[in-house]
């Protein structure tokens, strides 16, 4: 253990310095340290280091594109499965269920272990995660190219590719959580357009691929496409470590942090979407289909996504930058989008008679989905706390699976029963409405965590260079102390440390720079 030192404010609380060196422990003398500096907060940390960076900063943009990167190719893949799912049809003559529960399950498993890939990226970081859920995807993929049955078609496909996808998937979120406070709604917008623009791009691309190679090449090349999710991983860097191995193993325990559904806000909120993702894939993977059934051609069916996929790129930005304002209510306009795509969809059946009406509907779909996709997470920290965004992010995310993947096999089901799309269509739209009637006693439940965060430049003087570090305020529920990373990663032992830091009234030196 580390030498603990604690500093009082005006109002008699106590802030704990936590230093910990690989080698040795440093003294730190503190000075300078006043009310102002501390913004009259309980907690505050020091972190330094050549791997961390600030939050809001310019590194923090970088892996920020790497993250919509590895979106773009993870959504942009199980959102075009749509296009593949005709082609497994037309080689292998299964049913529509079975071809579905491939794609469906794929999906679900993306959502189904992101608590384990959440508490991954905890415990060690989301650049070594990643790297792994890009190493599962290849294998997933090009196995998936070799198959001839549908038992070896679920493996590859849904379970390995699945697997890879979610370790790769869920760990955008915790980069983006940790490398951004003032513009995280935005920040969380941008890194989900991702995935809209993969769908924009990916769809149209692997239906000239199908044509042009069949299915099997196709999904080779998409093998070679997920080797970008391991260079992707590479630019990203975080502010904060894990602080002791101890502390770790007792955080695999809480793999599953049952408190969070004492928070009456969260528990609604996350019943809500895990009904409304039974409808809302089945669009997804069934238009194309319902298109080519009303006479639209194959390749018309599937610019489908594409008509999606671009309002919902320019939505996630749009809405995610509404959502950093203050006066703007993030749920109730995350109410109206999902109000409008339930209008939308149970609607559908009605005007599919003409392509145009499919284009139309995909467009209103694609921009409610660009709001309720980007706004989820902030909705989520803005419940519980920016300091449980991960494993909240984690639970949200499993609650996900079994919807998305009974929901598009149940479609396939009904579809086969009823000869056609439309109460497939009112049944997706159905659930919508009554997701979204779920969501408002989130009104009266919901109550914004204070925020704690606070940000200064620290200098460091002593033997070494003079070097500029963080200070934030993020406490640790476990052992409620902060820890001061090592200056300096030498063998020799450090001399004392004066620690001076500048800042008051609450506007650091940092926030200027940035």
């Amino acid at each position: 253990m580390g030498r603990q030192r604690d500093t009082s404010t005006k109002d008699g609380n106590r802030s704990s310095l936590f230093c910990r060196d690989s080698v040795t422990q440093n003294d730190i003398d503190l000075e300078n340290l006043n009310d102002n500096n501390m913004d009259n907060r309980n907690n505050f940390s020091l972190f330094c280091g050549r791997n961390r960076i600030a939050q809001d900063g310019c590194w923090a943009c970088v892996s920020l594109i790497a993250a919509a990167l590895v979106q773009f190719i993870v959504m942009g893949i199980h959102n075009s499965f749509g296009n593949m799912y005709q082609q497994i049809l037309k080689e292998f003559k299964w049913k529509e269920s079975t071809s579905a529960f491939i794609g469906s399950s794929a999906i679900g498993l993306n959502f189904l272990i992101s608590p384990v890939a959440t508490q991954l990226c905890e415990s060690y970081n989301p650049q070594m995660v990643t790297i792994l859920g890009g190493i599962i995807s290849i294998a997933g993929l090009l196995a998936a190219s070799f198959v001839t049955t549908d038992y070896a078609m679920f493996l590859s496909y849904s379970v390995v590719w699945g697997t890879g996808s979610s370790l790769c998937y869920a760990s955008t979120y915790v980069v983006v959580g940790k490398l951004f406070h003032k513009h995280l709604a935005f920040a969380m917008g941008f890194v989900t357009a991702g995935s809209g623009v993969g769908g924009l791009a990916m769809s149209p691309s692997i239906e000239r691929m199908l044509e042009a190679f069949g299915w099997k090449t196709t999904m080779r090349g998409l093998g070679i496409l997920a080797s970008c999710l391991i260079i992707a991983a590479i630019t990203y860097r975080e502010p904060i470590v894990s602080q002791e191995s101890a502390s770790t193993k007792k955080s695999w325990r809480q793999l599953f942090d049952c408190s969070l559904w004492c928070i009456p806000a969260f528990s609604m909120l996350t019943v809500s979407l895990t009904i409304f993702n039974f409808g809302y894939y089945i669009p997804i993977i069934h238009v194309q289909k319902y298109a080519t059934d009303n006479g639209s051609s194959k390749y018309a069916a599937s610019w489908l996504i594409s008509c999606m996929s671009m309002p919902s790129v320019v939505a996630r930005l749009v809405f995610g930058k509404l959502a950093d304002h203050p006066r703007v209510n993030k749920l109730l306009m995350f109410q109206i989008c999902l109000g409008i795509m339930a209008l939308s969809t149970i609607l559908c059946p009605f005007v599919s008679s003409e392509y145009a009406g499919f284009a139309v509907y995909m467009v209103i779909f694609g921009i409610c989905e660009g709001c309720i996709v980007g706004t989820a997470p902030t909705l989520v920290a803005h419940i519980v706390g920016r300091q449980r965004i991960s494993p909240a992010l984690g639970l949200l995310f499993f609650s996900f699976a079994a919807p998305l993947t009974i929901g598009a096999s149940f479609a396939g089901w009904l579809y086969r029963e009823t000869n056609g799309y439309e109460k497939v269509f009112f049944v997706a739209g159905g659930t919508m409405i009554l997701s979204l009637l779920l969501l408002w006693p989130v009104h009266c439940l919901s109550k914004a965590p204070p925020d704690i965060h606070t940000t200064n430049i620290c200098i460091v003087d002593g033997e070494n260079a003079e070097q500029n570090i963080e200070m934030t305020n993020i406490p640790d529920a476990a052992t409620e102390k902060n820890v001061l990373l090592p200056v300096s990663s030498g063998d020799h032992e450090s001399d004392s440390l004066k620690v001076s830091c500048n800042g008051s009234n609450g506007t650091s030196d940092l926030d200027k720079i940035l």
